[in-house]
């Protein structure tokens, strides 16, 4: 899914807007990658301000945990500084 939130805003709120328009409070299955931990953090504030009680909430991720939870890897892997200097 691609969306534009526009330029006349922060984009976390904006964000938040959208997400629980497309997914109607049911982010089962649904995975977010966010630059930083804190971004993680205050998306998740604002989902649960503008969310109902009711809501499931996505997996927020940063950047490198992402790719192992969309790709397998096998057994051994490189570890968490060989893959972000890769």
């Amino acid at each position: 899914m691609n969306l534009f939130l526009g330029w006349d805003g922060p984009a976390l709120p904006r964000a938040a807007d959208a997400l629980c328009e497309r997914f109607e409070n049911d982010f089962d299955g649904v995975l977010i990658a966010l630059p930083g931990a804190r971004a993680g953090r205050r998306l998740e504030e604002l989902l649960i301000v503008r969310c109902e009680p009711s809501w499931v909430p996505p997996r927020i991720s940063t950047i490198g945990p992402t790719t192992d939870a969309l790709v397998r890897f096998p057994p051994a892997r490189a570890g968490n500084l060989a893959r972000e200097l890769a």
